[in-house]
């Protein structure tokens, strides 16, 4: 390598770009030539101010004195190569120190000065030198120019296949477009967006710089990896940020079908870790690839894929719908039904899954902390709730369904003695008195007692709608939630939540948003409540 630096001038060049990578981390060395006899003088560019640059930089002193002066190192003259430290943009994370470098090589040779000397080095080189925006814009670039190379190297291959799926609509989105996600009333996605979100995420599962295959299991992979990926899907996807969990699960299942896909292609356990065949796909790291083929071939790894294998065979039904997920199975047989049938005013989760329901009573009970045919995200005390709360729960709406059954009678008990009355009188005007004085019987509270048991839209002090609702008590002397319901409240139940993350107008320890609230009764100011026609 000396050679050929000596013989190409290298270091005689007006400007040496020399990215330097210690201790896992990339930063660059810039060694600038203004004159010939003059020497040299170092520019030190990190996006970590952490790093010591004396340590990483000295190699780089001696290496120049050597190839240029064609003599001795000795320390006097490694002392008379300047170094200057310049204030750069700097990364927020962990993984993006390698991009960094390129920008910084990119966009120096983009404002490459006439002039440039350790007195007067160019004035843009600032902590403010691109912003936050150019750089990510530059990283998609390069993902998105890294899975065009990789469809090329598919295209070019001799054995004409499909090839993996790349989705580059999504990895070359312009910034500030981002792909809207529907969510079902479970916290799944569903529909077009839902299934591109599927899909994307299967495709970063499959990236080594982004999901290393080396980590050995999703929890010990580094939660730096796993909050840059949240931040990329949210540039792509307009997505809810108590969605990052159901996120973090799906890119858990396809990062290790990935890895049990390359193992099973690829590793061959008969042979020794430096005979082991290097995947050809351009998206495996050979580096984490070598790594991960070490942690195969130790005894403790066989002993637990072995345990695995045997738990493994005890399954006895599989996921056959095909890349269609049980949320849109779900989500289309609902659309199905509210075509044949007129749906109940109640959208529990019950209509999906139940704990005790014939499905569970034929094929038996699901693993504990699995509910089967919802896919991933509902577990059964997020469905059903415990035991405990669903005795609760069930007096309580018990109680209340009786309340009500004891007030429709009686309204319906006044109701049929005016009938009697009226039938009794003759004459027009007193018919009408006697309508105007039923009126006065059946309505003591005015219209607004005609709300009492409708389903309802509650809404936001915008007036926007956040969840549906049926008013269970306009008694204005009963406390809910601390609060006397007087004239200013209703007490509602939430059936479903519209925007599950807004907040409460009125909240307690356990309820402070509309999620935390389904399913339960809460206040509600009045001026905020619409009668629901659907």
């Amino acid at each position: 390598m000396l050679t050929w630096v000596i013989d190409k001038e290298v270091f005689l060049k007006k400007y040496s770009f020399v990215p330097i990578c210690m201790w896992g981390h990339w930063s660059l060395v810039i060694l600038c030539h203004e004159e010939e006899d003059d020497f040299p003088f170092i520019m030190f560019l990190n996006s970590l101010h952490s790093i010591d640059p004396t340590k990483l930089v000295r190699p780089i002193q001696r290496l120049d004195i050597y190839a240029t002066k064609k003599k001795a190192v000795i320390a006097d003259a490694m002392s008379s190569i300047d170094i200057s430290i310049p204030s750069v943009p700097q990364q927020t994370n962990g993984t993006k120190c390698g991009f960094f470098v390129l920008y910084y090589i990119y966009h120096f040779i983009q404002n490459d000065p006439p002039t440039f000397s350790l007195d007067d080095y160019p004035s843009f080189l600032t902590c403010d030198w691109f912003s936050r925006a150019e750089f990510e814009k530059f990283v998609d670039d390069l993902i998105l120019r890294k899975i065009e190379v990789q469809e090329m190297v598919v295209e070019v291959s001799k054995k004409k296949h499909r090839g993996p799926t790349k989705l580059s609509s999504v990895h070359g989105l312009d910034n500030g477009k981002r792909i809207v996600v529907q969510i079902n009333e479970l916290g799944q996605p569903i529909g077009e967006g839902g299934h591109s979100l599927k899909i994307f995420l299967g495709t970063i599962a499959r990236l080594g710089d982004k999901m290393p295959i080396d980590a050995p299991t999703w929890r010990a992979m580094s939660a730096t990896y796993k909050d840059d990926v949240w931040e990329y899907v949210q540039r792509k996807y307009d997505i809810a940020a108590y969605l990052k969990e159901w996120v973090m699960k799906d890119l858990d299942q396809k990062w290790r079908s990935w890895k049990y896909e390359l193992r099973n292609k690829y590793f061959d356990p008969t042979l020794k870790q430096n005979e082991q065949k290097i995947p050809p796909d351009p998206r495996v790291n050979v580096e984490q690839w070598k790594r991960v083929v070490q942690t195969w071939s130790s005894n403790s790894w066989k002993r637990y894929s072995d345990i695995n294998k045997k738990s493994k065979s005890h399954h006895k039904y599989f996921h056959c719908a095909g890349t269609k997920s049980f949320a849109d199975i779900n989500e289309e047989e609902t659309k199905l039904q509210e075509v044949k049938i007129t749906q109940p005013s109640s959208s529990s989760s019950s209509s999906i899954a139940t704990a005790d329901d014939i499905y569970s009573q034929v094929f038996g009970k699901k693993r504990p902390g699995r509910v089967r045919g919802v896919g991933i995200g509902p577990i059964p005390t997020s469905l059903w709730g415990t035991s405990s709360q669903c005795q609760v729960q069930l007096r309580a709406e018990n109680a209340q369904l009786n309340a009500m059954v004891k007030e429709l009678a009686e309204r319906l008990g006044k109701v049929e003695s005016i009938v009697v009355e009226s039938k009794q009188v003759e004459s027009t005007p007193n018919m009408e008195r006697c309508v105007q004085s039923s009126a006065s019987v059946i309505e003591p509270k005015g219209k607004e007692s005609l709300m009492l048991g409708k389903k309802v839209k509650l809404c936001d002090m915008e007036g926007h709608s956040v969840a549906n609702a049926i008013i269970m008590s306009l008694d204005k002397s009963k406390m809910v939630m601390g609060k006397s319901l007087g004239e200013e409240y209703y007490e509602v139940a939430i059936l479903f939540a519209y925007k599950p993350n807004a907040p409460l107008f009125v909240k307690d320890n356990e309820r402070k948003t509309i999620q935390d609230a389904v399913g339960s009764h809460i206040v509600w100011f009045r001026d905020f409540v619409e009668l629901d026609d659907t």
